[in-house]
């Protein structure tokens, strides 16, 4: 759970992105962005949600709706209850009730998300070239959109989510939930003034689009497409083996020197693979070190930077250090596996 704040964020939204995006596609996660006003019964200003339902219309959601009816739904109240959080009009409420529904073990998954693109998308019948400023998205977002057949988008700000369905009956989205496809477009950059905090249109959409995030996160085919994040590609969600080589790709992205080499070994001999890089540890509130790339769960990993930790082991790396890495491969495998976390 991250409890982020615009004055310390609002020069790192790419990297925060990044960064979470990456542990939420390694599948051992969920990771929840919450701000100081999510927790406040008097928000004052409400991030916009450009799939309200107020922006889908009446049509759609009596279509959404009547879902509960069909045989194949009326298992899933937490699915129900999450697909309303995701189209409320009453947004402040959105990022702590999905918090809530994984801590309480209610959350449905995929599920809502890939309803909500089967109705919307299926609904409209339009292809991606019939779609309204397509320009906007960058060429590999496009083509992962145009993986589907049927598209539809809402916008709201400087929010646009772009849904993308395979068609099919509405056993699909239950059946098949990895080839349904939504891209969200966050059009804002970040800034190193923060006190563009009175810019109320940007600090808006930073939170709409962490929101977001945080509720269509579960969907293995959602994207974000955002100023400044170039070096995450799309997510691969068509298999189990494509996803975890997708994983070893986008960590390698973020990597250089022996960390690299480190995780080039680790998918080699088919070890845990890790789930964060760069992470800030902290402990009694202050950060004591960074892990350059580890485990979230086991709680190890590895830092070219000296520091102990009470719950975490660190094995420190030395970056100009060219020489094998089989020891520190040895070293990962052992602390995962005192962990309870077996190789693949």
């Amino acid at each position: 759970m991250e409890l982020d704040g615009w004055e310390y964020h609002a020069s790192s939204i790419a990297d925060d992105l990044e960064a979470r995006l990456l542990m939420i596609r390694s599948g051992k996660v969920d990771v929840v962005t919450l701000t100081w006003p999510d927790l406040d019964e008097t928000d004052s200003l409400p991030p916009p949600n450009p799939v309200s339902r107020e922006a889908l219309g009446a049509a759609l959601v009596e279509i959404l709706g009547r879902l509960w009816s069909e045989p194949v739904f009326s298992f899933s109240q937490p699915a129900h209850r999450e697909l309303e959080l995701i189209i409320a009009n009453e947004t402040s409420k959105g990022s702590i009730g999905s918090l809530i529904a994984r801590l309480e073990g209610e959350s449905a998954g995929s599920l809502a998300p890939a309803l909500l693109s089967y109705i919307v998308a299926n609904r409209s019948g339009k292809t991606l070239e019939d779609m309204d400023d397509i320009g906007s998205l960058d060429e590999e977002s496009r083509i992962f959109l145009s993986e589907a057949a049927s598209h539809n988008r809402f916008a709201q700000d400087r929010l646009t989510v772009y849904f993308g369905s395979p068609g099919g009956d509405p056993h699909v989205p239950v059946e098949s939930p990895e080839k349904f496809r939504i891209v969200l477009h966050a059009d804002f950059h970040e800034t190193a003034d923060a006190d563009e905090f009175e810019d109320r249109a940007t600090v808006g959409a930073w939170r709409g689009m962490w929101r977001l995030v945080n509720l269509l996160q579960a969907l293995p085919g959602f994207h974000v497409q955002f100023p400044g994040l170039r070096d995450l590609g799309t997510p691969r969600p068509d298999s189990p083996f494509e996803r975890d080589r997708a994983a070893w790709q986008e960590l390698a992205e973020l990597l250089d020197g022996r960390a690299l080499r480190i995780l080039e070994a680790l998918e080699e001999a088919k070890a845990p693979m890790p789930d964060g890089v760069g992470v800030d540890l902290m402990e009694a509130g202050s950060v004591v070190g960074q892990a350059e790339l580890c485990r979230l769960d086991a709680q190890v990993g590895f830092s070219y930077n000296r520091f102990s930790h009470k719950d975490w082991r660190i094995r420190q790396i030395d970056d100009a250090d060219d020489g094998d890495v089989s020891e520190d491969v040895s070293w990962w495998v052992e602390q995962c596996a005192a962990r309870g976390i077996d190789s693949q």
